[in-house]
This record gives structure tokens, C-alpha cells and sequence, in this order.
């Protein structure tokens, strides 16, 4: 039999999505009726977290247009409201079409490799394909740990390329 929410799991999830998840354990316990401990024992359930995790998802991707124009109004001087950082951060993770421009895929012979914080074009002459996301896991990091080419480009060939 598959796994489903029980009626406490669901209100519990209705309740933090009104709140916009700015809410607390205690108050959303007592709001739905459960203990503390009852809601953290939710999450000692390989099932329950994985559901949950599924919701927070879809909710918080349902609020890209808001976080879309947050930044339209800041950048047009509409508002000064909300942090750019954070929306930065939002669209990084949950906009799939979210691409930092300072990120490309670059791919030679079938093979595609990651730059980010160069100008790719410049370093190895090939062509870039935009990809959506953040940086990989174990991206290459420079000195100052800020993402830098892939190990052994230092962006600077003098016209060579060394993409293999």
C-alpha cells in the first residue's frame, strides 16, 4: 500500500502555504490540533519527507512571477522592496530557465564542459551553449573561491585553446 498524508499532515501543510511558511512549530501545532513532538516525529519518515519536500518545491515555483517582478520593480525603480540577493537566490534555485551570465557549457567533440567567471568564448574559441542551473557540485574554485575555469584554462591562452 502507498504512503499518504494523514488529515493533521495536510492541514499542517494548508496552514504553512497561507503563512507563506513564515510561521513556527508551536504555533502551527496548536493551530492544527498536534503536539510538537508529533510533527517532528513526521519527520523521522523517509515517505513523509519526501512528500513534504515535493510540496515546499511546487509552492515555492509557484512564486516565481511574484519574485519576477520584485526584481522588474527594483530594476525599473518601480519599488525599492526585497532583497536582490534573495531573489537571486530564489530564481537560482527554483527557476529552471535561470542562467547566470557568467556561466556556459561549452562542448567539443561531444564532450561538454562547465566554465563560469570567464568569458568562455574568448578562452577557447568554441561555441556556448546556454544552460540552465547553478554552478555544478565541485565546480573548479579560484584562489578566492570564486568559481573559475575548469583546471589548467586561466582564461588568458593568448588565443589558444586547451578544451580537451
Amino acid at each position: 500500500m502507498a504512503w499518504e498524508p494523514t488529515d493533521n499532515q495536510l492541514a499542517a501543510l494548508e496552514y504553512i502555504r497561507d503563512k507563506e511558511y513564515l510561521v513556527n512549530v508551536s504555533e502551527m501545532a496548536r493551530t492544527i490540533g498536534v503536539s510538537r513532538q508529533a510533527i517532528y516525529q513526521w519527520n523521522s519518515c523517509a515517505d513523509f519527507v519526501k512528500w513534504w519536500g515535493a510540496k515546499r518545491q511546487e509552492h515555492f515555483g509557484s512564486r516565481l512571477d511574484h519574485v519576477h517582478g520584485m526584481v522588474y520593480a527594483r530594476a525599473t525603480g518601480r519599488s525599492k522592496k526585497g532583497s536582490v540577493q534573495d531573489a537571486k537566490l530564489f530564481l537560482e534555485r527554483f527557476d529552471t530557465a535561470y542562467a547566470p551570465r557568467t556561466r556556459a557549457d561549452v562542448q567539443v567533440d561531444g564532450i561538454v564542459k562547465t566554465y563560469v567567471n570567464v568569458d568562455v568564448k574568448r578562452v577557447t574559441g568554441e561555441t556556448i551553449l546556454p544552460e540552465a542551473g547553478s554552478d555544478p557540485p565541485g565546480a573548479p574554485k579560484s584562489a578566492v573561491g570564486t568559481p573559475a575555469a575548469p583546471e589548467g584554462d586561466d582564461g588568458d591562452k593568448g588565443g589558444q585553446t586547451d578544451v580537451g
